[in-house]
């Protein structure tokens, strides 16, 4: 089978298209054909060996979290703010946002609305001034970002600063379920059949152009999900 590979650190170069043997299947397991896949932060670091730094900030709403995030919320009823960058905010409002807030313009925690639900997949800002912006019995869902800081990113705010928080304030603070239930696949599978929900797709590359796929989503530019297709 056909697998990208790298043995040392680097640019997106150093990636290897190369056959591999099939990995053997253990009794209580099976084995997927992967049709396509997205290029995600985590790639860039485990390519490069250093932090990848996202340039889209505050919730980013343009990103292939933020794009499902804002037609979720949508289906469900929800009036939704979507913050992302000059060049994303038709994108952003063409996917359903009510208001889309210009970061390069404007600071998103600097006016005098209150949420009833904040999504936060950069973390540039303290989860005291993200609390500040709840309403009294509001969530804030840190998700991600801070890549720019080496060994845990964002992780320490999700898993540790996250839950401290939560003990002294009113409103609530989770972090982002990675483990779905049965039920909220299935409701997802039925937001997608009915097209209520759609992914974005900014940019496709073939297996073989790998490093190319991960150079471009590490310049920060990227609209919606970069996918690779097998």
């Amino acid at each position: 089978m056909k697998a990208i590979v790298h043995e040392v650190y680097g640019s997106p170069d150093v990636l290897e298209l190369k056959d591999i043997e099939k990995p053997p299947i253990k009794d209580n397991e099976v084995l997927l054909r992967v049709r396509a896949a997205a290029v995600n932060p985590p790639d860039w670091a485990g390519v490069t060996g250093v932090p990848y730094i996202v340039r889209a900030a505050l919730n980013g709403a343009r990103g292939g979290i933020g794009t499902f995030a804002v037609q979720i919320a949508k289906s469900f009823g929800a009036e939704v703010t979507g913050v992302c960058s000059t060049t994303k905010v038709d994108l952003v409002r063409s996917i359903g946002a009510d208001h889309v807030i210009d970061y390069t313009q404007e600071d998103f925690t600097g006016g005098d609305e209150h949420y009833d639900v904040i999504l936060d997949n950069v973390l540039n800002h303290s989860l005291s001034l993200l609390v500040s912006m709840l309403s009294p019995k509001g969530t804030l869902v840190p998700n991600g970002g801070q890549f720019h800081k080496r060994w845990i990113g964002g992780t320490g705010v999700m898993f540790i600063k996250a839950p401290l928080k939560s003990l002294f304030v009113p409103q609530r603070i989770r972090s982002v379920n990675e483990a779905p239930s049965q039920d909220e696949l299935l409701a997802l599978k039925e937001l997608l059949e009915s097209g209520k929900v759609t992914p974005v797709i900014g940019r496709t590359f073939p297996l073989s152009q790998t490093s190319e796929a991960i150079g471009y989503f590490g310049e920060g530019h990227a609209r919606g999900k970069v996918v690779i297709s097998m």
